[in-house]
């Protein structure tokens, strides 16, 4: 069972998505949504919710404040922010039976609140070396149209 835009952070507006197991295995996976920063939405990422809720975890998939409008450390102080709302919430899970889960820039705050907290984490192509990368793409500009090409 899904239950969506649960608000978690009531200054922001940001919501957060809840899967419920049929069968809990009383660990939870908390799945942070890529997008550059710049875009993505937890609605998108109703597949690896139901899935790991099939396989027996309560599963959290929150929003958190996109660039340009709010800029870094917004989206990683918004993830963390959520684990500390979600852990102090009634949703019956065991507290140190969480996981991470992210895909890119989501791979990337998963990892940086893993060194924080040292829950376990898998990052789907999280971005770990941003001044290597910034060097080597001195022309590319970051844009919400995705279609734009890179040097």
């Amino acid at each position: 069972m899904m239950t969506p835009d649960i608000i978690f952070d009531q200054k922001h507006q940001l919501t957060a998505d809840i899967y419920q197991p049929d069968t809990p295995n009383g660990a939870a996976i908390v799945f942070a949504h890529g997008g550059g920063w710049l875009r993505g939405d937890k609605a998108n990422e109703h597949d690896i919710g139901d899935y790991f809720a099939a396989a027996g975890y309560l599963v959290a998939i929150p929003n958190y404040r996109l660039a340009p409008a709010s800029i870094a450390p917004a989206a990683q102080v918004d993830f963390d922010a959520f684990i500390d709302w979600f852990k102090a919430s009634d949703f019956e899970f065991d507290r140190n039976r969480i996981g991470l889960l992210g895909a890119s820039v989501g791979g990337t705050m998963t990892l940086t609140t893993s060194l924080k907290t040292g829950y376990p984490t898998v990052s789907w192509s999280g971005i770990l070396d941003f001044e290597l990368w910034f060097a080597q793409h001195t022309k590319t500009v970051a844009a919400l149209d995705a279609k734009q090409s890179w040097d």
